[in-house]
């Protein structure tokens, strides 16, 4: 029907078939046009909800437009996700931190992942923040001089800071 009609802004039912398919559609369609739709599927106890159960379940309920519309849009869990961020490459590169660890076992069969991902991320920005004070990490460097390949041009420049 909807191939036949692409501009449609209601469900017609002639025969009256449908029940109330046809009242509860063009009432959805009228809510999403204006914007009430979200904040009618979102919790009631306050402004900033970020319980979104009630909005995923109900795109969830789709069957699978909603997932093609967006693997169609390289927006799939398996091609990124939220890293993914079409026409505007490489898309955010400071989610990829947090996002990569979503595609490496345990995580990526979880369902805690979220939590247990907010923990890992958390413990290893401890480290990175703690690495100047951290008596073995910080001497890394002089054991691995690196920073000399890096700056070697430099280093050519000024040879009494060797």
């Amino acid at each position: 029907a909807l191939a036949a009609h692409p501009d449609a802004t209601s469900v017609a039912d002639p025969r009256g078939t449908f029940g109330p398919a046809p009242t509860l559609l063009t009432g959805l369609l009228q809510m999403a046009r204006t914007g009430a739709l979200d904040s009618a599927l979102a919790e009631a106890d306050g402004s900033m909800s970020m319980d979104y159960t009630k909005r995923l379940l109900f795109l969830g309920d789709s069957g699978s437009y909603f997932p093609d519309l967006g693997a169609a849009r390289q927006l799939g869990g398996d091609q990124w996700g939220m890293t993914n961020e079409p026409g505007a490459y490489p898309g955010q590169p400071w989610l990829i931190f947090v996002s990569v660890w979503y595609q490496i076992d345990p995580f990526r069969s979880s369902e805690n992942a979220d939590i247990q991902i907010l923990a890992l991320v958390a413990v290893l920005g401890l480290v990175l923040t703690l690495v100047p004070v951290i008596p073995g990490l910080r001497r890394i460097p002089m054991w691995i001089p690196l920073h000399r390949v890096i700056w070697r041009k430099w280093y050519q420049k000024h040879p009494s800071t060797m």
